[in-house]
């Protein structure tokens, strides 16, 4: 999946929990949002459903926002992480 695809995602994700920002911005600090302990969780929620990845536990922190291009390179990282893992089990299953 491309940076630009998870990045429009993300904002789609943000989006449907009622956190509108601008999909035309070149970067988004989140911070900048006012995001609630409620909604911050519901956006974690769904960032794993969507994506298939659970965050660790050092990106579960809203201050760590601060690049929205940042992050979403976190989760490209970790949805490759994920499919390496899940290779590696279906090898070592055969």
């Amino acid at each position: 999946m491309m940076h630009c695809d998870t990045y429009s995602l993300v904002i789609e994700i943000l989006n449907s929990i009622g956190i509108f920002v601008d999909i035309e911005a070149t970067d988004i600090d989140l911070t900048e949002y006012a995001i609630d302990s409620l909604s911050f969780i519901t956006f974690i929620i769904e960032l794993e459903k969507h994506f298939n990845i659970e965050l660790p536990d050092d990106c579960l922190v809203l201050n760590n926002y601060k690049s929205l291009k940042g992050f979403c390179q976190i989760i490209n990282e970790l949805i490759i992480d994920n499919k390496i893992h899940l290779n590696e089990s279906n090898i070592s299953e055969s």
